[in-house]
Order: structure tokens, then C-alpha cells, then sequence
């Protein structure tokens, strides 16, 4: 069974009996049955994928059942994570040198390369806000799912012009 709070049993582990050619898996309830095991002191070996590998020693009696249970142990996981690529770019698609890309909540962050290209690794999975910033440009944030493989995010950042963000193309209203 799982030797974690909830205590379940652990179907499919691998048991072996030590120095012999026996070994089963344990059914749907844990359980697991060697017959016909030689009188005498008799090792079982447990092993479970995510769990720790388990053993112990029981003396089997002529004519009787030795019971040997075992709790395996959860193997600690290491967070998951993954990495975020891209681009940081102004409005014209040329890319930003030097711009600071970051992710919320995390302490993560780099500086682009000449060309505005960056790449951060060990960011937790799941939904991330990554945020790119640069002297005379107005932050941009995204956010992304950070899976296993490296996922691409390009940045556009809009220029700020005498602190107010660059105008669009403006047009001409007359009346009369």
C-alpha cells in the first residue's frame, strides 16, 4: 500500500522473492501470494514506478503462512519545469537589445541579446505571466502554459514618445 496519507494499495508492484526465480504483481487490492516458498527465512523485494524500492525478511515455518505487508514510500518529484523563448521586438518587428524579460511571481528574469532574442529557463508549468521592459518603451506582458518543451513567445513593446505611447496614423475631420 501507499505509505502516504492516503494509504491506498498499490496495484501492479513488483514483488520477488530474493535468491529465487519467483515474482508476481500485486492486484487491485496490493495484495500478493508466493505457494510453495522453501522452509526457512525468505526475503521479499517490493518495487513500484514513483515509489521507493521496499524490503523485508520473514521466516516461513513448515505448513504455514508468513505474511510480510509492506507501506512503499512516494519518491519525491522535482517541480516541473519548462523554458520560454522568443523575441522582444518595438512595433516595426525590429528586435529590442537589452530589454528585461521576467516571470510574475517567480524571481526569474534575463536581459535580451543584440538581436532582442532571450531564453528562460526553470519556470514552473502551467499558466505564467512572462513581461518584457526596456528604457523608452511601455511593458508588455503575455501570458503563456509553460509546458515540458521550450515554448516561443514574441514580445512587442510600444514606444513611449515624450511619455505618452507613440500615435497611430492619424487622419482628417473637416465640417462645415
Amino acid at each position: 500500500y501507499n505509505a502516504g496519507a492516503t494509504r491506498a494499495p498499490i496495484a501492479g508492484a513488483t514483488v520477488n522473492l530474493e535468491n529465487t526465480q519467483l515474482s508476481t504483481t500485486t492486484d487491485r487490492d496490493g495484495r500478493y501470494r508466493f505457494a510453495t516458498v522453501a522452509v526457512g527465512k525468505a526475503t521479499v523485494i517490493v518495487t513500484a514506478a514513483g515509489f521507493a524500492t521496499d524490503s523485508d525478511t520473514g521466516t516461513v515455518e513448515p505448513g504455514a503462512t508468513a505474511t510480510l505487508d509492506f507501506g512503499l514510500v512516494a519518491l519525491q518529484r522535482p517541480p516541473a519545469t519548462g523554458t520560454v523563448t522568443g523575441l522582444v521586438l518595438d512595433s516595426a518587428g525590429r528586435g529590442i537589445a537589452n530589454a528585461t524579460v521576467s516571470v510574475a511571481g517567480t524571481g526569474l528574469s534575463t536581459k535580451t541579446d543584440a538581436n532582442g532574442n532571450y531564453r528562460l529557463e526553470g519556470i514552473p508549468t502551467g499558466a505564467q505571466t512572462v513581461t518584457a521592459s526596456a528604457s523608452g518603451f511601455l511593458d508588455h506582458s503575455e501570458t503563456v502554459s509553460v509546458k515540458g518543451e521550450p515554448v516561443a513567445v514574441n514580445l512587442v513593446l510600444t514606444a513611449i514618445l515624450g511619455g505618452l505611447p507613440r500615435p497611430s496614423p492619424a487622419g482628417t475631420i473637416t465640417g462645415g
